[in-house]
Order: structure tokens, then sequence, then C-alpha cells
């Protein structure tokens, strides 16, 4: 071994910190709402100190919550909380105290518009109907619509901001969810589907239908996934977002969901999406079966219903009037045995500057669009299930420094920034989810940063993409980074501790330098098994790990189901149960870690004065102003120059 470097350099100037919870600290009291904005409020409050020497100082907490659609602007240009209840209407229902409008009518298969949804600011009306599922056969494109939406009354749910139409789609429910950033739409399928190859289908993408009526036209971005080409549809203040399809219950194992915005030779406009039908099999395999049987799927004589053609037939449009009704009062919600497929148009924010120092609450899911800063020393704490993503043309403006990281953790961890109202001190399971969603955006660098108590640290998906992490820490996660498609992982200088998997990753492959991943120790009466690298997406697909100066300490197994995706050289083990990889390794039988403070991961003598130096140049001479060793704590001594001679203390 070339004996010029060390196995793996320290973080932001010596302190390694994965600590398993905060501690406890005082909550300050009385925090008031001092300035107010569409998306945001700054919490602020005095907090009185007496000194040891019995003089009594004022120290001021602040902090500034985000949420998206959180304040509408009055005529009395007053800002108001805003509220995503649903009132029922003598001809359906609406939402009228959101930064956007909001109208259902009372019938699924209502003409024009069931929903009409009023864009901020612009006031273009955004109304739409679901028109059916279709199978899409993608050798050929031939294609056959098996479900039209009939009638059905809808229904508020007892939560309050959703509407159900049940049965809408034969034994399919439409559900809207609306929330204060905006509207979700999912088809909740309760049985399996019936078979493609009755039509002859051999290759099947299930596709959902919605027509769009009057629709003012989105600037369209194209973004390529690893599934295939998506459509970024801007309206303005209002988005739509990636969708998903996911068994209720089990949300974490998604599948992605791609759009299109066509328009039909009749001069209509249809939002296709589109999901591929063998990656959701697993998930409707779990339903009853399709109860219709084959007799009940024979096409009627001029109608596109059951009738296989050689394209996209659209239904005649729904001219004839129905009596308008309110919707009823649902007395319990949806059955739960379902699989989900949605789609999302929520209200994004432009330019966002999170200074250095100051302290944000994330607490639902935001999108940035523009040109967005995170200074230095920034502190974001996320609520349950909130993140960040952004736009596919945002521009991330990463500031993060040695001394001064970008900090992201949970609402309850006291340990650093100014305390959340309510928080209790003790982070307790995951909280963002994911912390940064990168999908859309083809490279992207970020260095000095720490992610905690995430359910998922990182997400990313695009095509091309290159994600490159540099003297970061993702720690107390339940998974660390997931690319569920084709791309290139880069980690420099990184420390992974206390996760469930480290890397989830399909047909990507990943090189770590200069890394520590030291998974949960294993050992009842709470026995979690932790991996390296799992496959996102199925067992069988591609992955791979090249890792070079790492250490691996207390896993369960690198890779279960490939163990010869993971390889390198130069890299240390410690508790793998004997496991190692690669050439040469250095395996230690005692803990290789040195605690400092609240630093757990400095390199003890073991494995100082090994690896190689063939390493990514920005990390080698990163390396060279960084040091493994751990800082000397003293007491009751007198500090000088010439006793420390530059020693880090």
């Amino acid at each position: 071994m070339n004996t010029k470097l060390l196995f793996v350099s320290s973080l932001l100037g010596g302190a390694l910190v994965a600590r398993s919870q905060s501690a406890p600290f005082p909550q300050p009291p009385n925090y008031q709402v001092v300035e107010r904005g569409p998306h945001w409020r700054t919490w602020q409050c005095t907090q009185l100190i007496t000194n040891l020497a019995g003089n009594v100082l004022s120290r001021r907490h602040s902090y500034q919550e985000i949420q998206a659609g959180l304040y509408r602007l009055t005529g009395s240009n007053q800002w108001v909380e805003c509220s995503e209840q649903i009132a029922a209407t003598a001809t359906g229902a609406q939402v009228t105290n959101c930064q956007f409008g909001l109208e259902f009518l009372g019938d699924a298969a209502a003409p024009g518009g069931v929903v009409d949804l009023t864009l901020p600011n612009v006031g273009a009306h955004l109304a739409f109907s679901v028109i059916g599922l279709s199978y899409l056969d993608r050798n050929t494109g031939s294609n056959v619509l098996f479900v039209l939406t009939t009638n059905s009354q809808g229904q508020i749910l007892p939560t309050g901001n959703e509407a159900l139409y049940p049965r809408a789609l034969g034994s399919s429910d439409i559900l809207y969810r609306v929330s204060k950033a905006g509207l979700e739409q999912f088809i909740l399928l309760h049985e399996q589907l019936p078979d493609p190859g009755l039509w002859g289908i051999s290759s099947p993408i299930l596709e959902v239908w919605t027509e769009l009526v009057n629709s003012p036209v989105p600037e369209i971005t194209p973004v390529q996934l690893p599934e295939g080409q998506d459509s970024w549809l801007d309206f303005g203040q209002m988005v739509m977002t990636r969708g998903f399809a996911f068994a209720l219950g089990d949300e974490t194992n998604k599948v992605a969901v791609l759009k299109q915005w066509l328009h039909s030779e009749d001069n209509r406009t249809v939002l296709v999406e589109q999901i591929q039908l063998d990656a959701i099999l697993p998930q409707l395999q779990t339903l009853p079966p399709f109860s219709g049987g084959s007799a009940s799927l024979r096409p009627a004589p001029g109608s596109a219903l059951y009738r296989l053609a050689s394209h996209r037939q659209f239904p005649p449009r729904k001219l004839a009037n129905l009596a308008p009704r309110s919707l009823g009062v649902a007395a319990a919600p949806p059955a739960s045995k379902a699989v989900a497929i949605d789609f999302s148009i929520i209200t994004s924010q432009t330019n966002l500057l999170l200074k250095g120092d100051s302290t944000y609450f994330i607490t639902n899911g935001i999108i940035l669009a523009g040109s967005n800063t995170f200074e230095p020393g920034c502190v974001l704490k996320f609520s349950s299930n909130a993140s960040i993503a952004f736009s596919p043309t945002a521009q991330i403006n990463w500031q993060g420094q040695p001394a001064r990281p970008i900090l992201m953790t949970a609402k309850d961890d006291n340990s650093c920034g100014d305390l959340i109202t309510g928080s209790t001190g003790t982070p307790t399971n995951f909280y963002a989810s994911p912390a940064l969603n990168l999908t859309g955006l083809s490279s992207v660098t970020l260095t000095n940063f720490r992610i905690a108590f995430a359910n998922q640290a990182i997400v990313a998906s695009c095509l091309p993409l290159t994600v490159s992490l540099y003297d970061g820490q993702i720690v107390n996660c339940g998974s660390g980074i997931y690319i569920p498609g084709q791309g290139t992982l880069n980690l420099r200088n990184m420390l992974f501790a206390s996760f469930q998997t480290a890397l989830s990753l399909s047909y990507c492959g990943a090189s770590a330098q200069n890394v520590t991943f030291s998974a949960l120790p294993g050992g009842p009466p709470n026995y979690t098994p932790s991996f390296l690298l799992v496959a996102a997406g199925g067992p069988t697909n591609s992955m791979s790990v090249n890792a070079t100066n790492c250490i691996f300490a207390n896993f369960s197994s690198f890779s279960p189901n490939n163990p010869a995706a993971v390889s390198g050289g130069d890299n240390g083990f410690y508790n793998n149960g004997g496991a190692t990889f690669g050439a040469p390794a250095l395996t230690v039988s005692s803990s290789p870690f040195q605690v400092a403070g609240a630093g757990y991961f400095y390199l003890n003598d073991a494995w100082r004065n090994a690896g190689c130096t063939n390493l990514d140049a920005r990390l080698l001479s990163d390396l060279r102003q960084r040091t493994t060793y751990a800082p000397l704590i003293c007491s009751n001594v007198t500090l000088s120059a010439e006793i420390f001679k530059g020693e880090t203390i």
C-alpha cells in the first residue's frame, strides 16, 4: 500500500458527527408570527437568560416556516392562512380559501370539466374530466379503451379535503385530494385489470386519459427519464409534476408515470398518463381478480369501448345535460386495498434564498424554480414527509463551506439552528422524504452538507445523470441515495452512518473514494439488517459500486442480491461477519473509530497511513487540507500557541 495518504479524511474540518439523537433543550417561550408571505411566515421570540454573574440577557430566537400555498392575499391586502377544506354546493362542491380556486361537479360523468381549477393570479381555468383507461401496444401502436367513466355521485370524505367518485371507472374510484399547495388526482384500482392479450396486445402500456376543456397551454419541458420521456407542465405559478403508481400502504415502492400533452384530430386536448403494465404487475396481483369476464368486454356497434384500433380513438364528448347535484358526505374512506395512479398540480416557488446562519422549517413538499441559493451555514429542518424538489430548468447555487456546512435535519433535532415550535428535542423515526429530490436535473454537485433523520436523503433521476457529492454526511437515515435509473454517482470524502440502506441504484454505477460507511450494528432485540447496495425497482436490475480508500463497518451484507456488484481495492473492513471484497483489504477486529466531543468517526492508528493516491484530482487536493486526527479535548489549562503548536482543539 502507498503510505502517503490516510484511508479516510475527516469532514468539515475534523468533526464527523453521527449522533443517534439530539440532546433535549429547553423550549423558548411564546413564538409569534412577525412576518408573512405567500409561502412562508417568520416566527420569533425573545428569551431572557440569567448568566453566572447574575446579569439578565435577552436572546432572540427566529426561524422561517416554508410551506407551499400557506397564505392568500385578500382584497384588503391582508395575508390570510389558506384552508384546504371542501364545502358542498348546489352543483357539487368548492374550495374557496386557497391561492387557487377549485370547483367539483356532482357527477363524474357530467359534461365539461368535472374539476375546475382557477390558477392563481392569472385567473385562467384548468377544467378537466377523466375519460377512461386504455391499453397501448408499445410495439404496434394499437390501442383499446377498456374502461369509460360512468355516472358516480361525488362524496366529501371525513378528512374534509378529499372528494371521491366511487366506482366511476368500473370497479375503480376517482379520488381528489386538496392541499394548500394544490390538487392530486388518484385513480384507485380495486381489482386486477383485464388481460391485454384478449385484444392481442403483447407489450402493454396502461394509460389514463384525462380531457382538458378550454385549458391554457402550459410551457412543456421534456424530461428524459430511464422509464422514457416525461413532460413537465408549467402553468405559471402551478406545475404538474411527476406522477407515480403504487399500492396504498406501500408508497415507498413507486413506479413512474409518464405524461403526454396531446391534441386530437378533432381539436381536443388530452393528458395521457402512461405506466409500463409489467412494472406494476406485482402490486396489481395483490388485488382481487378482474370480475368482468371476457364476455363483458365485447364492443358495441359504433362504440370506441373495447374496440381495438390502430391508434388512440377518444370517445365522443359528453353532451347530455345532467341535473346538477351536490356532493354527498361519505361515512367512511374508500377501501384501503388498492393500487393508485396519481398526478399532482401544485404551487411552485421561484428564486428562493436560504440565508446563512438562519433556520428554515420545511412543512410540506415544495418545488423550486429559477435560481435558488443555499448560503453557507443555513439550517433546514423538515416535518414528516416534507421535501424539496426542483423544476427541470431550476438552478442550484450551493454554497456549503467546510466550517459552515448546509444542514438538513428533523424538526425535533435541537442540536443545530433555532428550535422549532413543538420540538421534542428527540427525533423519532424519519422525517424528510426525500430531503432533496433532484429528479429532472442532469448534473448536480453538492459539497459540505449534512442530512440527518430522513426517510430518503437524496433522490435523483434523469437521462443523462451525474450526481457528485463531496465532503458530506448522511446519517440516521432509512435510505441514503436512491437513483431508480441510469446514471453515474460520485462519492468523495463522505460519511454514511446509522442507515438501513446506503445506496439504492438501478442501472447506475457508483464510484466511492475516501468514504466511511458505518451501518447499524446488528444484534437483539432490535436487529435491523443494513446493506451497502440494493437494486432500485427490482432485484435483477444492474448496479455497481467501485470503492477506493473506503471503510465498511457493521454490515449485514454488502449487496444481498448481487455480491459481485461491489468491487474495489485499498479498503478497510470492521465487524462485517468476516466479509471483505477487493484487494488489498485491511480487516481489524476492534473498532477503528475514535470519539471526541460530538465527533464519532475519527480514525485510530489501525487505518492511518494506509490507502492509495490514485484518486479524483479535486478530492486529492481537498484531502491535503484535512485530517483524521481527533481534536484535543482540554480542561483547566492555559491556552497558548506555544503549548499547542498548531494542534486542533
